[in-house]
């Protein structure tokens, strides 16, 4: 979703960066990934926690069967971050293609395989690690690709991302709510002994712990707010509850 959601955003503003960088308006064009960046990170951050906490009820969830459970829910914990890898560089190489550095993104992902392949073949041969191989591998090549594809971006336009507002603050927010998420379904799965009882409510509740939080730490201002899909009701329960 976090992906989807990213790749959706950049077809979104490719043609308004583009215009920016073609009048030479760097400012504006920088303004622009900038808020792209925090959108998307203030999505897939929470949404890498959460998969990463909550795996194995996850999968269990969408296979009700004890069949692999523990091998898939830790494969899934090992390519948790790489929601927020993915999701980024997905924006960033269609900002490269928006500036016509078309060629950047391919050549990125080249290095990003190699290097994913020197990562892969010694744990494959030299380990028992067997598929968590390949969930890091996977990982290793989406975090390859997200750090050429920024220093191409910075290169060509001159950007450097935020990284306090951007990232830092979406981390420990949503750690928080994992910590609390993760609480609320042992909890409740003490109780119940159902797993779906015990993680739709656990996923209710980090998502209310992560938008109080995001807030409380001043992650997110009113305008940032406002500019995010449904943003104008989110401000106006926010200031409801006394947040804003």
């Amino acid at each position: 979703i976090p992906i989807a959601f990213a790749s959706a955003m950049a077809a979104a503003i490719i043609p308004t960066i583009a215009q920016l960088v073609a009048i030479k308006d760097l400012k504006s064009s920088k303004e622009k990934i900038h808020q792209a960046v925090k959108t998307i990170m203030i999505i897939s951050i929470p949404s890498a926690v959460g998969l990463g906490v909550l795996a194995k009820p996850v999968i269990q969830l969408l296979f009700p069967t004890e069949a692999g459970l523990e091998v898939a829910g830790y494969s899934l914990m090992a390519l948790a971050i790489s929601v927020v890898f993915y999701a980024l560089s997905t924006l960033s190489s269609s900002i490269l293609q928006g500036i016509g550095k078309v060629n950047a993104p391919i050549i990125n992902a080249v290095l990003a395989l190699i290097i994913q392949t020197v990562t892969l073949v010694p744990m494959l041969f030299l380990t028992e690690w067997n598929v968590y191989a390949l969930a890091i591998a996977s990982t290793v090549y989406s975090g390859a690709m997200c750090i050429l594809n920024q220093i191409s971006v910075r290169k060509a336009l001159g950007y450097k991302q935020e990284i306090v507002g951007t990232f830092i603050l979406p981390t420990l927010a949503a750690v928080c709510m994992g910590v609390g998420a993760w609480a609320v379904y042992a909890g409740m799965y003490f109780l119940t002994k159902s797993n779906v009882i015990s993680l739709i409510p656990s996923i209710l509740i980090a998502v209310v712990i992560y938008f109080v939080l995001l807030i409380l730490f001043k992650g997110i201002n009113e305008e940032e707010l406002k500019a995010m899909p449904k943003g104008y009701m989110l401000v106006r329960l926010a200031k409801k509850c006394r947040l804003m």
